[in-house]
């Protein structure tokens, strides 16, 4: 199939496997969903996106969605254009120059003017200290010449407005979504085999280390222009993380130092290209090289091909060859990475961090954790799971460090707004320590924790409207069914955080006296002292639906005292509500010891738990 059909094809496939999710959607705004999935959402669709993160509508600002990147620490607007042509560089500009001016409107609580989406999902996304980095990205479904590109980045680094996000603009284009998408949905492909020049058959550096082996040599530029006019299109950019984008004052550079009275001095100017591969083979003055593609470099790479001529010329080059594809996964990512280093990346080789590792899949049931980003599940031997082994996985069963983090801080330690906010933090300090560095660890009591929070994102996805699910949690006419969704989307640390409060007052660990005391959340609620399995040894076959109803029944009791509240002081929105623990130990807390632990409905609620839980 063409490439220029996956699109079509993914929008359809929205459309068929989500009808109900999307039926007043138009094939335009569906696009924007499938951009949002393949290029942030490890290209799963999930009805919540739309909930979650999309804003498109009247009103929008031209902002159609907002999504934040917790562990690069970023915040994340994008624009999507399904369009067939792009009448001329301005547009883009025009797009751009939009969404800055409504993120600046956002950020100065002057944004009346922009619809209720926006705003809400703005809260929801953002850090509560606004301290991520504002990105911008747009998606536009139709192609463009590599000069019109060039333009467009020209104009971008000399607008006033726009030139301060840096790096932080992106505009992917027809081919560049076409391929994402290949990239995702098809096995990565590399070159078969070839050869290259180097300067000298004496100049050059070896290293190996345990299965990893390199060299560092100096490589033939008429060389570099074969394999792009030869394999540009046939996997010799495989592995690199992000295919070329124009940006047009790093491309002047590099053409530059490629003229006549520069290319001597290329060497000097270049950092150079890095080369992934299966095996190498040094000969005299000639490499060959197998299941090959440049991991770093990609734009050097492009530039030689597409505007080098005249005589050959050298520049660094170092190829690595590696039978493990999560190690050249891992140059690849280093190589590549621009962003200063974030907490979460020093935190990742902490020998308490690869002890956590360690102790959860060391026995079972396993839990599989990546500490760092381009890390593979891998077996306690070191094995790399398969794609069959990874689907035959519970959700729950592999998870990200991050998560965990936020988990643990939200459901044992009973901080759902502070984790919520503030995510950040999770790696500083006393923050740190009380999840990372616990005294006691049981791995039965955090394999229950994950699965209740992982449960939950199941029950996030369902469709809650009667006429569409059996649940029939949600009914059409309810006056409050916007809150009460707004709740159920923001919810998902805030609302299994209750559960797990819910099992510490069943085991007497928390007295409903100590609910909105300063002594009773210090040393009860907050208090890291669950120990053993969380669920019973044998649950209801129905103990799915139980918890879901749990869930739901949460949820509603949240918005009955939000509602309450918002009649009497003023309160933004549902998700900045959710992002307080004070709201949650004052208001959440005492609402369940007046509703569901009131005297009449205790013993009824008690039991509901016990059905479930130990």
């Amino acid at each position: 199939m063409p490439s220029e059909d996956y699109i079509s094809l993914e929008i359809e496939k929205i459309k068929q496997n989500y009808p109900l999710a999307v039926d007043e959607l138009s094939d335009d705004s569906i696009f924007g969903l499938v951009c949002l999935s393949f290029f942030y959402k490890d290209a799963e669709f999930q009805n919540s996106f739309i909930s979650d993160y999309f804003t498109d509508g009247a009103g929008d600002g031209g902002i159609d969605s907002i999504i934040s990147d917790e562990i690069n620490e970023q915040l994340i607007f994008i624009q999507d254009k399904n369009i067939s042509s792009l009448s001329n560089t301005q547009d883009v500009i025009d797009m751009l120059t939009g969404m800055h001016q409504s993120i600046q409107a956002l950020v100065r609580n002057e944004a009346s003017h922009l619809n209720e989406k926006v705003r809400r999902i703005y809260d929801s996304q953002r850090d509560s200290e606004d301290s991520y980095e504002k990105c911008l990205t747009v998606f536009i479904n139709c192609d463009v010449s590599d000069t019109r590109r060039q333009r467009i980045d020209d104009e971008i680094s000399s607008n006033d407005e726009l030139s301060q996000y840096g790096e932080n603009i992106k505009v992917f284009f027809k081919n560049d979504i076409s391929q994402e998408i290949i990239r995702k949905i098809e096995p990565p492909r590399s070159v078969e085999s070839d050869r290259v020049k180097i300067d000298e058959a004496s100049s050059f550096i070896e290293y190996s280390s345990n299965s990893n082996e390199g060299i560092i040599v100096n490589i033939s530029a008429l060389d570099v222009k074969r394999l792009y006019n030869n394999y540009k299109d046939k996997g010799l950019f495989e592995r690199n993380f992000r295919y070329y984008i124009p940006k047009k004052k790093i491309d002047d550079q590099i053409k530059q130092s490629l003229n006549r009275q520069n290319k001597d001095n290329f060497w000097f100017l270049n950092n150079g290209m890095i080369i992934g591969c299966s095996s190498f083979h040094k000969d005299g003055n000639m490499v060959d090289i197998s299941n090959f593609s440049i991991v770093n470099g990609c734009q050097t790479a492009s530039l030689i091909g597409r505007f080098f001529e005249g005589e050959d010329f050298f520049f660094p080059c170092k190829i690595i060859s590696s039978n493990d594809d999560n190690f050249i996964a891992t140059v690849a990512q280093a190589s590549n990475t621009q962003k200063a280093i974030v907490d979460r990346d020093l935190k990742s080789n902490k020998e308490e961090m690869r002890s956590l590792q360690r102790k959860l899949k060391i026995n079972d049931p396993k839990v599989y954790m990546k500490i760092k980003n381009g890390e593979k599940f891998r077996t306690i031997e070191g094995v790399e799971l398969s794609q069959a082994q990874i689907r035959n996985l519970e959700n729950w069963e592999k998870i990200e460090n991050l998560d965990y983090g936020k988990y643990v801080l939200s459901g044992f330690l009973q901080q759902p707004g502070f984790a919520r906010s503030t995510p950040g933090k999770i790696w500083e300090g006393q923050t740190y320590a009380s999840i990372f560095l616990r005294r006691t660890f049981d791995k039965d009591t955090t394999y229950d924790l994950l699965k209740i929070f992982s449960l939950y994102q199941e029950f996030k996805n369902i469709d809650f409207m009667i006429e569409s699910n059996p649940e029939g949690y949600l009914y059409e006419s309810d006056p409050h069914k916007r809150e009460l969704l707004q709740f159920i989307s923001n919810g998902y640390l805030t609302i299994p955080a209750s559960v797990i409060l819910f099992i510490k007052i069943k085991r007497e660990l928390v007295d409903l006296s100590a609910i909105n005391t300063d002594d009773g959340i210090e040393t009860q609620i907050t208090a890291d002292n669950l120990t053993g399995k969380l669920f019973k040894e044998e649950l209801p076959d129905n103990y799915k639906k139980q918890l879901f109803d749990l869930f739901f029944d949460v949820a509603s009791s949240i918005k009955d005292k939000y509602m309450t509240l918002a009649s009497q002081i003023d309160i933004k929105n549902e998700s900045v509500f959710l992002k307080s623990n004070t709201n949650y130990h004052k208001h959440i807390q005492t609402h369940f010891r007046s509703t569901f632990y009131s005297q009449r409905n205790i013993e009824e609620f008690q039991q509901r738990i016990s059905e479930l839980f130990d």
